[in-house]
């Protein structure tokens, strides 16, 4: 019995200790220090430890709450069970985020590239693809609708059956669409108003190499009449980047704890909690005054081909290539910019700090050197039509704030994807 007791107080103050420190300290530190989960108070190694070890002290400490006599027996019963209860969690959670997700194998995509290894894999071309078939359902950010999301034999958002189409549209997140509901986003808008069949190739986390992949490997052989290349301001040259240094090798790896981390059972109910340090640094003014606040991800940049003169080498280098390919095929391309919130937004927005104010939305109309000069002078020389969405979604804005972009999210809302199909239709209907 002596024994037990020492054994039994011993590792009740390992478990407060470990607690303590993993859950109390944090607590203490200044923000900047602190994690971002459980709404930016902890790092995920600080509640990987510091919950299990609390959930051990607990039980630890209701023992003492048990009459004496019977302390022993019951105490090696919890003890026991506790310790079987963890190992079987812990046993499981390995074999999930190892086994089932691949995590122990590391990937640039599925890992640095923050690509959910559940839903995508590996491509020798592409980086990564979505699975064949996947669904989910996912909650919009900073809304109350859910969304349910599926993909066809080649992983894309379209229905199963449909494998050629006279519209295909090829792009990013913004034409996957994954925020909204499908019959809402502007591939299908567009394939409804003009009465074609469209299909939708765009893949969020492609840049403009992937995208000319897509282009030959699954539009083309789609015998389209149109092709709707979709370009986007706010990460398609640093996507180019990144790509670019995938593919001569530079690929890095994740540490097998933090692999550990993204793949287990647990971590969407973690992240679920997630806060970005900096939180929300804007807030967005509405024509009834009322303000809300936004998370800005994508800085308008007025220099962006000077900053990133790679990504546009590589970027122009994929696009001419693509479009090379169409018009060998016969087939007629039109690119369409979408523009940046923080540029369409600029004057709605208020920062708290006047560093980031110059930093996301300058008051700069751009010299030529931003994205969309730089796109405009490509299509002019190719001869190919641009639709730049800039001042629509501009004038949009000016007549009132709400639903071009996700406040929480920075993708498209419902009146954005309606901006979108109104000015492909015209420009459809302007051809002839």
């Amino acid at each position: 019995m002596r024994a037990f007791h020492l054994v039994h107080g011993a590792a009740t103050l390992a478990s407060l200790a470990v607690a303590g420190w993993m859950l109390g300290r944090p607590l203490l530190r200044e923000r900047a220090q602190r994690g971002n989960y459980a709404f930016g108070w902890y790092g995920w190694q600080e509640l990987w430890l510091g919950v299990p070890a609390a959930l051990v002290a607990v039980v630890l400490l209701a023992l003492l709450l048990v009459p004496r006599a019977r302390r022993v027996r019951v105490g090696m019963r919890a003890m026991l069970a506790t310790a079987a209860v963890l190992s079987a969690v812990a046993a499981f959670d390995l074999t999930h985020a190892f086994l089932l997700r691949g995590a122990w194998r590391s990937d640039f995509w599925l890992d640095l590239g923050h690509i959910d290894r559940a839903d995508n894999e590996p491509d020798p071309q592409l980086g990564f693809r979505r699975k064949p078939f996947t669904q989910w359902t996912g909650r919009v950010p900073g809304t109350d609708r859910v969304v349910e999301y599926a993909t066809d034999e080649h992983g894309f958002r379209n229905p199963r059956d449909r494998r050629r189409a006279e519209l295909v549209f090829v792009g990013d997140s913004y034409t996957e669409a994954a925020q909204i509901e499908r019959e809402s986003c502007f591939v299908e808008l567009v394939g409804e108003r003009l009465g074609k069949s469209v299909l939708n190739l765009g893949r969020g986390g492609y840049g403009p190499q992937q995208e000319a992949i897509v282009l030959e490997r699954h539009a083309l052989p789609a015998s389209p009449k149109v092709v709707v290349w979709q370009v986007f301001d706010g990460n398609d040259l640093r996507d180019a980047e990144q790509f670019a240094s995938w593919s001569l090798g530079e690929r890095g790896e994740l540490p097998l704890a933090e692999r550990y981390f993204a793949n287990s059972f647990f971590h969407p109910l973690v992240a679920a909690t997630l806060r970005d340090k900096r939180g929300d640094f804007a807030t967005l003014r509405f024509d009834d005054g009322h303000t809300e606040p936004v998370a800005i991800r994508y800085r308008w940049s007025p220099e962006q081909v000077t900053e990133r003169p790679s990504g546009w080498r590589e970027a122009e280098r994929a696009y001419r290539g693509g479009l090379a390919r169409c018009r060998a095929a016969g087939v007629p391309v039109v690119v369409v910019f979408v523009p940046v919130a923080a540029r369409i937004l600029q004057e709605r927005l208020t920062f708290a700090d006047p560093e980031d104010a110059s930093r996301y939305a300058p008051q700069s109309a751009g010299n030529g050197n931003d994205f969309a000069g730089a796109m405009r002078r490509l299509c002019a020389e190719l001869s190919v039509p641009m639709i730049d969405l800039t001042e629509v979604f501009a004038a949009a804005a000016r007549e009132r704030a709400d639903g071009i972009y996700l406040p929480r999210d920075e993708h498209l809302d419902r009146r954005g994807h309606e901006l979108v199909a109104d000015a492909l239709c015209a420009w459809y209907a302007a051809r002839g």
